[in-house]
Order: structure tokens, then sequence, then C-alpha cells
């Protein structure tokens, strides 16, 4: 978990996004509204953020873990408009000469948070967005944020690359932790990444298996 599972989600990120051409990049990913390209854009700026967090550490107790902040940032969410965000996004991503421009300046990202990441000391805590994390928590966050975005881009294309197994089971192991229950035994890890997240519908024998539980899905948007 963490700092591996991070970085690997970061080299298949790169992989990933410099492996389509201008056409695919404006091709529609999983999310509702947005163009593989806006995804690529949304992670961007999440990125530069991120690289805010590492600069602010801080000594005091974490507020969050790896699966509480989800549930703390939904909250904050759940009286928002999700539209006014989707539009900023778009026009972001739309400001760019060419979908592949957009490529190349996250392409320079990605190096200064890997580096950040690599250097990072896993015993520190730091702010992002409000709370407080310790460094591993907060990079199994991205982690989990890189890989279900990296799926939103591919949107089912097995020829581009997937991202890596350890940034899928911790999507997972996140999962889990938000529903209190393991997730069926019968769902590889990125079928757990897609249900999980409502990318893809339960099915019957999904609901079977999860009884109850499976009005609590989606676990995370």
């Amino acid at each position: 978990m963490g700092a591996r599972s991070f970085l690997e989600s970061l080299d298949a990120l790169a992989a990933l996004s410099t492996a389509l051409d201008d056409r695919q990049l404006l091709a529609p990913s999983r999310c509702f509204g947005w163009a593989r390209l806006d995804v690529l854009h949304h992670l961007h700026l999440g990125l530069q953020e991120m690289l805010g967090g590492f600069v602010c550490a801080t000594t005091a107790e974490p507020t969050v873990n790896f699966a509480t902040y989800w549930t703390a940032f939904a909250d904050e969410q759940t009286d928002a408009d999700p539209i006014p965000g989707m539009l900023f996004i778009r026009r972001g991503a739309g400001a760019y000469s060419r979908p592949g421009s957009l490529v190349r300046h996250l392409s320079a990202t990605l190096p200064a948070v890997r580096a950040a990441a690599a250097s990072s000391d896993p015993t520190a805590r730091v702010h992002f967005q409000g709370y407080l994390l310790g460094v591993e928590d907060f990079l199994t966050t991205w982690a989990v944020e890189v890989a279900i975005h990296h799926l939103d881009v591919t949107n089912g294309d097995a020829a581009l690359p997937s991202p890596p197994p350890a940034a899928l089971a911790d999507a997972r192991r996140t999962l889990a932790a938000l529903l209190g229950a393991d997730l069926p035994a019968h769902w590889s890890d990125e079928t757990a990444a897609l249900k999980g997240t409502g990318r893809l519908p339960l099915d019957e024998a999904d609901r079977a298996a999860l009884g109850d539980l499976a009005t609590r899905f989606p676990l995370l948007g």
C-alpha cells in the first residue's frame, strides 16, 4: 500500500496518457460528461494540489485515514451541484490548443510528484484539503484516485495500459473498509473498483452475494 502503489499508478498513468493520440483523447470516458482529456485534466489539477500537501508537513495527529478521507470528503459534497465543477474541468481542458498539449503539461508534472512521493517520510503527516493524513494514507488515497480514473480513461479498451495491480488492490481494500465488509470474492480487483464506484452496475449475482449491503452502493463516486 501507499508509496509503492502510488508510484506504480503514476508510471501507468504516464504510459496511458502518452499512448493516446488527439482523437483518442477526445473520445468519451467512463465519467459522465467528460472526455478522456477532461479526466486527465482533472487528475493533473489534483496532482498539482497534491504537491502542496507534501510541503505542508505537521506533527499533529491525523484526522482521517485512507478510507475515512473519502467519507469526510463526500459528506462535504452532499448538497453540492456537480454540474459547475464538471463544466469547470471541461473548460480548462478545452483551453489547450490541442489535446496533446495537455498531455505534455501533465507529463511535466508527473516527475515532480513522483520525486516528492519517493522521498517522503512514511512516518510524516500532511495537510490536504482541510484534513490531516499520514503520508502512507495520503499516498494510498491518491493511488486509488489515479487507478480509478485510469479505468475511466481506458473505458474498457483492452488495448490500452491497465492500472497496476497494487493500486487496484488498494482500491479494493479502501472500498471494503468503506463497506465494513469484504467485497464479493468472485470480483477481480478491477471489477471491484468499477462496481464499488458505480462505473458498472450490480447484477443479480452481486446483489445475492451482498444481501442488504447492496443498498450501500456505490461506495465511492
